[in-house]
């Protein structure tokens, strides 16, 4: 299950909410601000490529192929 927030005209980047599951990111322009939520950690992700992934007790992890994470 996930979530997504959307930047509604504000500077804020949008919000992805992870509550178990995979979700892969990519896009091709310029590197992407994305703030990120799963049970466990939240962080900031930086970057054109990624996947963010939520196990069965809450684990996390958070795999950047291209950019940088907070």
């Amino acid at each position: 299950m996930f979530q997504v927030r959307g930047a509604s005209g504000n500077s804020k980047p949008p919000l992805l909410r992870l509550v178990r599951g995979v979700m892969h990111f990519f896009h091709r322009d310029r590197p992407a601000g994305v703030d990120f939520e799963t049970p466990l950690v939240s962080g900031a992700i930086r970057g054109t490529e990624f996947t963010l992934r939520v196990g069965e007790e809450g684990e996390s992890r958070v795999s950047v192929l291209e950019g940088e994470v907070d």
